[in-house]
C-alpha cells in the first residue's frame, strides 16, 4: 500500500471494526506486524469514498457510507519508518455488506484482544488504548476444561488456510502452463463448489469428485485423477497453518486434552501438510472422509471416529471446532456433540440453521477460552462481560 507524507506526517485513514469484544486487524504478505485496516486519500477523494475503496482493496467487503462516522484522530510514530516519521490516523466506524476476507497484498485478517496489542503497530495500539477505556473489548469467555476431554479439529480454514488460487497456479506452473484466468478460475470455484456440495450429501464419492473437478484440463498425458493428485501437491506446498495454531495445540495438550482431525479433505493432502509443519505429533488421530467412506456432516464419521480412535467416548465429552456450519457445526450437533465455530468473518448465524455451542473469531481468541486464565493484562481495567455465550450466539 502506497502512504501519503506529508513533511515528516503519513496521513492515512483507519476503519475500526469490532465485533463480540475483538477489534480487526490486517498483515500485509511479508510483514510481521498488524494494522488497522485503510489507508490514503487518492486525488479528488474525501475521506469516505477512499476508506470505501481502501477496505474492499484489503478486505474484500464494502462499507455502508451513511453509516460512516468518525472514530477520532491518532498520531503516533510511524512502524518501519525512520526516526521522527510520524502517522496521523484518521478513524471511522461505520457496518458492513459481504464476507470478509483477505484480498491483494493483505496475508491475513485477525480479531485481536487488548492484550494482543503488542502484535500491532503503535498507531493501532493507541486505538485500542481508546477502545479499551471505552470497555469494547471483552473477556474471552470459558469453555469447561473438564468438560470436553476430546477436541476434534477440521483441517481446511480451521488449523490450514486454504489457497486453492496458489495451488492451481502453481500446479499449472509445474505443468509449463498458464494460470487460470479470473474467469477461469470463477468456473473452476463454482463448479468445485456445487461437487463438494453433492459428496457432502452423500451423492458422489471422493474418487468422483477429484476426476471431475479437472475434467476440463484433461490431456493425453494428464488424466483428471493426476490432475486432483498434482494439485493436492502444489497445496500442501501452499496452505499455511493459521495463526496461533501450534499455540493453541500446546495449551491443549498441557490440559490433558485428547486431539483428532476429521476432515472432509484428502488424506493425502491433510498428512503431508501436517508433518510438513511438524503438527502431526499433537493428534491422536487423523480420519478423512475419504478414508472414512462417509463425510460430515453425516454423524457416521464421527460414530467412526469414536469407536476406532477414541475408546468409546461420550459424545457430550467430545468438542467439534471447525469453520463451516454445514459440515462441522452441523456435523456435531447430528453426533451429540459440542461444537465451536471458527467464524473469522464475523457472519450471523443463518435464519433457520442451529446456533453452535459456541463462537470464537480467531484461534487466539479459542485458546484465550479455553486457558485456564483468561488472557487479559493484568495491569488493566475489567471490561464488561462477554457477549459470546454458550449456546445463544447469533
Amino acid at each position: 500500500m502506497l502512504q501519503q507524507k506529508t513533511g515528516k506526517v503519513i496521513d492515512k485513514l483507519a476503519w475500526v471494526c469490532m465485533r463480540n469484544g475483538r477489534l480487526l486487524v490486517t498483515r500485509s504478505f511479508g510483514k510481521d506486524t498488524f494494522y488497522i485496516p485503510g489507508g490514503k486519500r487518492e486525488a479528488g477523494e474525501s475521506d469516505q469514498q477512499a476508506l470505501v475503496r481502501e477496505v474492499q482493496e484489503e478486505a474484500s467487503v464494502s462499507l455502508k457510507e451513511d453509516t460512516i462516522k468518525l472514530y477520532g484522530v491518532f498520531t503516533a510514530p510511524a512502524h518501519g519508518k525512520d526516526p521522527g516519521v510520524m502517522v496521523k490516523v484518521t478513524a471511522y466506524l461505520a457496518e458492513y455488506e459481504g464476507v470478509l476476507k483477505a484480498n491483494q497484498e493483505i496475508e491475513a485478517l485477525r480479531w485481536v484482544a487488548y492484550g494482543e496489542k503488542k502484535d500491532c503497530s503503535l498507531v493501532t495500539g493507541l486505538i485500542m488504548d481508546q477502545l479499551e477505556s471505552e470497555q469494547k473489548f471483552f473477556i474471552a469467555p470459558r469453555i469447561p476444561g473438564g468438560q470436553y476431554k476430546w477436541w476434534l479439529f477440521d483441517a481446511d480454514e480451521t488449523l490450514f488456510h486454504f489457497r486453492d488460487r496458489a495451488g492451481l497456479d502453481l500446479m499449472f506452473s509445474n505443468l509449463k502452463k498458464d494460470p487460470l484466468s479470473e474467469e477461469q478460475y470463477q468456473d473452476y470455484k463454482e463448479r468445485n463448489a456445487m461437487l463438494w456440495a453433492q459428496y457432502e450429501a452423500g451423492a458422489i464419492d471422493a474418487q468422483v469428485l477429484a476426476e471431475r473437478r479437472f475434467e476440463p484440463w484433461v490431456t493425453e498425458q494428464y488424466c483428471a485423477s493426476k490432475l486432483n493428485n498434482l494439485f493436492l501437491e502444489a497445496m500442501a506446498k501452499v496452505c499455511n497453518p493459521l495463526y496461533g495454531v501450534e499455540s493453541l495445540l500446546q495449551s491443549l495438550k498441557s490440559q490433558g486434552v485428547h486431539l483428532g482431525i476429521i476432515s472432509n479433505g484428502f488424506a493425502q493432502l491433510q498428512k503431508v501438510r501436517l508433518e510438513k509443519h511438524k503438527l502431526l505429533d499433537y493428534f491422536n488421530f487423523v480420519l478423512t472422509s475419504q478414508e472414512a467412506k462417509v463425510a460430515k456432516p453425516n454423524r457416521a464419521i464421527f460414530d467412526q471416529a469414536r469407536s476406532i480412535h477414541m475408546d468409546g467416548v461420550e459424545p457430550e465429552h467430545v468438542l467439534m471446532v471447525g469453520d463451516s456450519l454445514r459440515s462441522d457445526m452441523a456435523g456435531a450437533k447430528n453426533a451429540g456433540m459440542a461444537s465451536c465455530w471458527l467464524n473469522v468473518a464475523a457472519q450471523p448465524v443463518p435464519v433457520g440453521v442451529p446456533a453452535p455451542t459456541y463462537e470464537v473469531l480467531s484461534l487466539q481468541h479459542l485458546q484465550q477460552c479455553s486457558s485456564a486464565h483468561v488472557f487479559r493484562d493484568a495491569a488493566q481495567p475489567t471490561a464488561k462481560a462477554a457477549i459470546i455465550k454458550e449456546a445463544d450466539v447469533l
